[in-house]
């Protein structure tokens, strides 16, 4: 155990460098975060996710290349300490290092997801180069995440391949802390009764929600960045005069929200709604740095998008290109109806084998079944969050009742809520017309309730002289001790379970001892193509690896890059 602690203690620290020379150096929004440090963590993911996306172009992300980057932002530490202070620095350090450790030891990687093709495309990126065509390999590997390319880099001689395992859980432990230090500084320093709410709710969601290393896939990282922008951009009722910083703060965190999950390209209205309600010239935000940053980190995931799969967004067939050798639009229409088929609960239709997956998802004939399986899944999940936040509001209601005022918010506070009730809106419908599983959308839920929730408890309350917030977090506190007790509880009955590189989660097989699994060569002619697996779980072992093999797939060298496509 105590590697883990190490290690996750080692990662901390490269990613809050990262971040620290990203805002001060590359980005320099220069936002005051000095009451809330995380920030630099947050933005250490987005840098080194888009750093290993674009080495990935040229070269594997193997222990040699990521050693080297490793090494060169554990000595800008040392740098940042000497001029910043670094005890709050090692104590945060130290709260990421507990969380994450905590939630590592002894747990489940996610399943399936990180059998079918998190851990088998982490491992192609640390073996190879990008490989054009991939997707031709394995489909899922069309629509991976920026995570994986964050989760590659963390492969280094010191960590070896366990080190992967760390960046989803930092992830969303820093997200939860930022969340934290936000809420203490709103009590202390603010007079935005709303904010104070949002944040204490949003806290117990996210707790709630997203408190099981095996649930941290690509969608929980996706919707609780998506969480984070949602109050991010509420946070710009304090400003009094919004500054270009604020407005691409906003937009680096889109960027990364939809490059973490695709579906999650509605995250650009935020920013897109700040252009308008605050009118900025777009003259001086297409000439600054941040725009140049921001659009050649969009260039270069499409760039790789195009080249793993022929389209822009995989499977979104209106995004693919012609003519490339390594495209597949057949592929990519089929998997864009399989993929939303799945989702609305085709395979629990009692006549689903006489239904083509196009009509099912048509005109609603997918609801009913949807009603009986998935919408119970949806409620089973959100239920007891909305029941106990209920409770609270009302207990909190009755506390402010007291600071009543008939008053009413400026104009662009107004805006600003009214714009953010119909964005989060109108993403729950479309994830409801498209995706309608709960994990899919859980930040599109927490951020809706929430917000609605936030509004009617403040809806014309005086802000002064209200200590109930101080008491509050002691609610938070508690939420946490039960989060604890619950981990505590899970690593005493199952620490003695031996396996393959215990206590970590297992990479290698979902088996008890964790063992590498056997994996079949496959072969054209004398040319190895890939390895194949027969129970669908490649895990990480061999890349590129697949459970099935298009037979009519080819591959071949093009100035040294893997080039895989349908021979026609």
């Amino acid at each position: 155990m105590h590697e883990i602690i190490i290690f996750c203690f080692i990662s901390s620290t490269i990613s809050y460098s990262a971040g620290y020379i990203f805002l001060n150096y590359l980005a320099q929004l220069k936002i005051d975060y000095k009451n809330n440090i995380t920030i630099y963590f947050i933005y250490g993911f987005i840098f080194i996710s888009f750093l290993s996306l674009l080495i990935n172009f040229f070269l594997p992300l193997d222990k040699n290349v990521n050693s080297v980057f490793g090494i060169f932002f554990l000595f800008f530490f040392f740098k940042i300490l000497k001029k910043e202070n670094y005890k709050e620095i090692l104590f945060y350090l130290l709260i990421v290092t507990f969380f994450s450790s905590l939630i590592l030891v002894v747990s489940e990687a996610n399943r399936p997801d990180a059998g079918l093709y998190h851990l088998p495309y982490t491992n192609i990126i640390n073996e190879n180069k990008i490989i054009l065509g991939a997707a031709n390999i394995h489909f899922r590997f069309g629509h991976t995440s920026i995570i994986q390319y964050l989760n590659a880099f963390n492969l280094n001689y010191l960590f070896t391949e366990k080190g992967i395992l760390i960046p989803q859980a930092q992830v969303i432990i820093c997200v939860i802390i930022y969340f934290f230090r936000e809420y203490f500084n709103q009590i202390r320093t603010s007079n935005k009764l709303f904010l104070k709410v949002f944040l204490f709710f949003i806290i117990l969601f996210s707790l709630y929600s997203y408190n099981r290393y095996g649930s941290f896939g690509n969608d929980a990282s996706s919707n609780i960045f998506y969480i984070l922008l949602v109050y991010e951009f509420f946070k710009l009722n304090e400003i009094k005069e919004l500054k270009l910083k604020n407005f691409f703060n906003i937009l680096y965190l889109s960027v990364f929200c939809f490059t973490l999950k695709p579906f999650m390209l509605l995250s650009f209205l935020f920013p897109l709604t700040i252009i308008l309600i605050y009118k900025k010239n777009l003259k001086v935000i297409f000439y600054n740095r941040n725009f140049l940053i921001t659009f050649f980190l969009l260039f270069i995931f499409f760039l790789k998008n195009i080249l793993i799969s022929g389209c822009l967004i995989y499977p979104q067939k209106l995004t693919c290109i012609d003519n490339l050798s390594w495209g597949n639009k057949f592929s990519a229409q089929r998997e864009a109806v399989l993929g939303e088929a799945w989702s609305k609960d085709w395979s629990n239709f009692k006549n689903y084998n006489q239904i083509h997956p196009k009509n099912y998802i048509e005109n609603f004939v997918w609801f009913k079944t949807w009603t009986k399986h998935q919408f119970k899944t949806v409620l089973n999940k959100f239920l007891p969050f909305f029941v106990l936040s209920t409770i609270l509001g009302l207990f909190l209601r009755i506390k402010l009742k007291k600071n009543y005022i008939n008053s009413k918010n400026d104009l662009k506070q107004n805006q600003i809520l009214t714009v953010g009730i119909v964005i989060i809106l109108f993403s729950l419908i479309i994830w409801f017309c498209k995706f309608p599983i709960y994990r899919y959308g859980s930040g599109f839920f927490g951020s809706f309730f929430v917000l609605s929730l936030s509004c009617i408890l403040t809806n014309n309350i005086n802000n002064k002289n209200i200590k109930i917030f101080n008491n509050l977090k002691f609610v938070l506190f508690f939420f946490i001790f039960l989060i604890l007790i619950k981990n505590f509880d899970r690593i005493y009955k199952n620490y003695n379970l031996k396996y393959v590189d215990h206590p970590w989660p297992k990479i290698y097989s979902f088996t008890e001892n964790n063992k590498k699994k056997e994996y079949e060569i496959v072969k054209k002619g004398d040319k190895l193509l890939f390895y194949k697996v027969s129970d669908g779980l490649c895990m990480y072992g061999k890349s590129p690896c697949t459970y099935y093999v298009e037979q009519k797939i080819n591959m071949k060298y093009t100035n040294g890059y893997k080039v895989y496509y349908i021979i026609n």
